[in-house]
């Protein structure tokens, strides 16, 4: 044996590898994790990698197609997969299929197991090869440049549309390190045949908080400091409003505002690709909840604290030092005397609450503001945090530890939560009173628009030579979907983003209610909009902010301008033009065909998978809605659905046909039953 290369790694067991996103598209289901140009036979330059996500605790078999040099067909080989050099990772044999030059195929299997999160990115797992029987030095081949992560199943049931390999590189960034550390038995450098033969350990490192791992206190702080500094958009120092996050409202007792946190849906592809709207501290604990559980800081209480009161002077995320965080609606200096009675509050405010491990300590994690890196108790966060020193006659009184309610916070990601919207709540009272909203809805009625969208590019409002499309996104859900545009001139942004109730028109009138009652700014963030625009408008006029949000049947309309020379209520009307003419009493002629639907198994085995088949229009798109306690959905292709069996129980799986030129959807329900 003289010589040897990787040509090709691979996996294809979806019980352990998740479903991954790259760019916001799903990695197809046999792309290999690697693979090298055999055309060119130049692996450095001309090879292809695809990202890998596997569930933790899970075993792993990668299959790699070896070309060995001079084989024999007596000969049995062994390919073992290091890492850092010296610590086995993977590991298996095969046969020589003749004599001569060839390409084999080898499965490894997984000699440790991963506990938490680990990111192996780049080169750093060093393939050699073994004759078995003949005591010499292996072969080592030049390392392929993977790109594979594991991640604690206790997180993988919120990313149902799969793991966007955008926050696993993030994650990974922020521990700083190329990888985790490997437990391993075999510490030293392995040069012999038999030292292969890996004794059984784990790979823990420092994501993990055991004693041989990275501190506790030290994970969390380096999450929240990447959340603040890495990808952040903006704070909203307009209106206080959530852009990256879906908040059902609740009816229940105990909580004034009537805000859901135990519901909350991140809306994190829009987060990590097209940060360009503001942000506010709804968003923020919920990308840092999700961060910390990834990394397997797994008990993070997503907090509210109502009210919050007046900022000592502290970071905010992607604008600098401030105490007075709304100072560009009120056209102030970010720092303001204390007593200045322009200095503005946050009314409420969200933040992460983290246990300790051994359950001895909670701290407090604000991604939003300061940062706080966790490792403050709640008492001395909400000091630390809050000034005892303000205006005379302060809008909002100083919170104390007493305002704080733990939640359970993010339960998905990337789809659409339909809640209902407590007419009690003071939120809620203040913006309908602010739009007159039951005057203007008194004569609504109940009339559906079928229509098919146009991009905003085709209004007469934008130049075409200065303005581009950035970004598109649908989201399926249940009883409405959810379409956005996002559109960029240099410094110049529009957003706007359509939610068309495919059920009633009460989910319509409770998804403008919701959006117009939920900030964290102490004052109605909206006037009553314009007269002829839908049923009941909202805006907010600024000269580097303008947002108009309005109501017209089944559909509410949000556009958002930030720092934009257009006329966005121009645009507005243009849009509220196209739903007016589409105006009918027969949404179901409007619904997209279903088709037909097949599914392998109905009742396969925890273990198994089943696949839905769907033959529907070619314009159509499929999605599912919800999650799946027994179920998790592993691949998709076109018109397939490929979930694995996780253990038993009864799903009931929403599959949505949405037509994506009116986004009017059809769901079917299929029940699944997962048996032992």
């Amino acid at each position: 044996m003289h010589n040897f290369q990787v040509i090709r790694i691979t996996h294809d067991n979806t019980a352990s590898r998740l479903l991954t996103r790259v760019d916001n598209r799903v990695v197809p289901r046999h792309a290999p994790l690697w693979q090298l140009d055999q055309s060119s036979g130049e692996a450095a330059d001309r090879s292809i990698t695809w990202p890998a996500v596997f569930v933790a605790g899970r075993d792993v078999v990668l299959r790699v197609r070896v070309r060995i040099d001079d084989g024999n067909r007596s000969d049995v080989y062994r390919l073992g997969g290091f890492f850092e050099g010296h610590k086995v990772l993977f590991s298996g044999r095969a046969h020589a299929a003749r004599d001569g030059d060839q390409e084999i195929d080898i499965d490894v299997a997984m000699q440790v197991t991963a506990l938490g999160f680990i990111p192996l990115k780049g080169a750093s797992i060093v393939w050699r090869l073994y004759r078995q029987g003949i005591p010499a030095a292996p072969q080592t081949a030049e390392s392929p440049p993977l790109e594979i992560y594991w991640l604690p199943r206790d997180v993988v049931g919120i990313l149902p549309r799969g793991i966007p390999v955008e926050l696993m590189r993030l994650l990974a960034g922020a521990l700083n390190q190329p990888s985790g550390g490997a437990e391993s038995k075999k510490a030293d450098r392995i040069e012999s045949n038999t030292a292969v033969e890996a004794e059984s350990g784990t790979i823990d490192g420092y994501f993990r908080w055991d004693p041989a791992g990275r501190p506790h206190a030290e994970l969390v702080g380096d999450i929240v400091r990447a959340v603040f500094h890495r990808i952040p958009p903006r704070y909203d120092v307009w209106q206080g409003s959530h852009h990256y996050t879906d908040i059902a409202h609740s009816i229940t007792a105990g909580n004034s505002d009537n805000y859901d946190f135990n519901d909350v849906t991140l809306l994190l592809a829009r987060y990590l690709h097209d940060p360009v709207l503001p942000c506010n501290c709804y968003d923020q604990a919920a990308i840092l909840q999700v961060a910390l559980r990834c990394v397997g800081v797994y008990d993070v209480a997503y907090c509210y604290m109502d009210r919050f009161g007046y900022l000592r002077p502290t970071g905010l995320i992607g604008r600098g030092q401030t105490n007075n965080p709304f100072y560009r609606a009120s056209e102030t200096p970010p720092i303001v005397p204390e007593r200045d009675p322009i200095r503005s509050a946050f009314a409420n405010h969200a933040f992460c609450g983290v246990e300790s491990p051994t359950r001895s300590a909670h701290t407090i994690a604000d991604s939003t503001t300061g940062p706080h890196l966790g490792a403050q108790p709640t008492a001395l966060y909400v000091a630390d945090a809050t000034d005892e020193t303000f205006p005379d006659d302060p809008r909002v009184r100083r919170g104390t530890i007493d305002d704080i309610i733990s939640y359970t916070g993010v339960t998905a990601v990337d789809g659409v939560v339909s809640g209902t919207v407590s007419r009690e709540a003071p939120a809620v009272r203040e913006f309908t009173a602010c739009v007159d909203y039951d005057s203007a809805m008194a004569n609504a009625g109940d009339g559906f628009i079928a229509q098919a969208w146009p991009s905003p590019l085709d209004a007469d409002v934008f130049d075409r030579n200065r303005w581009q499309l950035g970004y598109q996104e649908l989201l399926p859900g249940a009883r409405e979907v959810h379409k956005t545009w996002s559109l960029r001139s240099d410094n110049q942004r529009v957003v706007v983003s359509l939610y068309v109730a495919h059920d009633s028109v009460d989910t319509a009138r409770q998804r403008f209610l919701n959006l117009g009652s939920t900030h964290s700014s102490p004052s109605p963030i909206f006037a009553r909009g314009p007269s002829g625009l839908g049923h009941c408008a909202a805006v907010y006029s600024h000269p580097l902010m303008t947002r108009y949000l309005w109501i017209h049947h089944n559909i509410v309309f949000d556009i958002v301008a930030i720092e934009a020379d257009i006329d966005v209520e121009e645009l507005a009307r243009w849009y509220h033009s196209w739903a007016a003419s589409g105006v009918t009493d027969d949404l179901e002629g409007h619904r997209p065909p279903i088709g037909t639907v097949a599914i392998s198994q109905a009742r396969p085995r925890a273990g198994d998978s089943t696949e839905i088949h769907i033959n529907c229009p070619a314009h159509c798109a499929i999605d599912i809605a919800g999650g799946h306690s027994g179920l998790r959905l592993a691949a998709r292709d076109e018109r397939v659905l490929r979930f694995s069996a996780l253990h038993p129980a009864t799903d009931t799986v929403t599959l949505l046909v949405i037509d994506p030129r009116t986004l009017i959807a059809r769901g079917h329900a299929i029940a699944i039953t997962v048996t032992a």
